[in-house]
């Protein structure tokens, strides 16, 4: 129900949603997840966008670029939100949580919580992926949607910066596929 509502909003979420939903479960099947881990993954996707119904409409809504200080309130307050909403929504899935929370660290250390590497769960990163790979591909009210070789070209600059190896190479497999 609160998906709805926030679809009615803003329009680009649900089909977004259901997209990065199906590409995350593609690709954590692909990467051979158990069922637990794809349920909690299928969750997390569907329902990652909920907490931007609590983002200030001339932030959500703008046609063009979001200021360092937008960003941090766009992501940084969505996460903790998010989680906490699938936390009580979901209890028995803690997984779906964290992929929530920490979808958004980089192999670097350069995310919200400062987790390096292995420390990210393999959910995580799927769904941090597929997350940008759909704003890449469609676009959204801030940012135009790019052609397919500059995804592509944007992905190989950041594997190993912000995409993990494993991930990315599990990804091309399927993107050539």
């Amino acid at each position: 129900m609160l998906m709805d509502l926030l679809s009615r909003r803003v329009p680009f979420v649900k089909d977004a949603c259901s997209r990065i939903a199906k590409g995350s479960l593609i690709l954590g099947k692909k990467m051979g997840l158990t069922p637990q881990e794809l349920e909690s993954l299928w969750i997390a996707a569907r329902f990652s966008s909920l907490s931007l119904i609590g983002i200030p409409d001339e932030i959500l809504l703008r046609n063009g670029k979001i200021s360092k200080e937008e960003k941090e309130q766009f992501f940084g307050q969505n996460l903790a939100l998010d989680g906490q909403l699938l936390a009580k929504a979901f209890p028995d899935l803690p997984e779906t949580v964290e992929c929530i929370w920490f979808h958004r660290e980089r192999p670097d250390g350069k995310g919200p919580y400062g987790l390096k590497g292995d420390e990210i769960p393999v959910i995580a990163s799927i769904l941090g992926l597929i997350e940008a790979v759909d704003v890449m591909a469609n676009g959204r009210p801030y940012k135009q949607p790019m052609k397919q070789s500059q995804i592509q070209d944007e992905i190989s600059m950041y594997t190993g910066a912000q995409f993990p190896h494993k991930i990315i190479s599990t990804f091309n497999c399927i993107a050539e596929e």
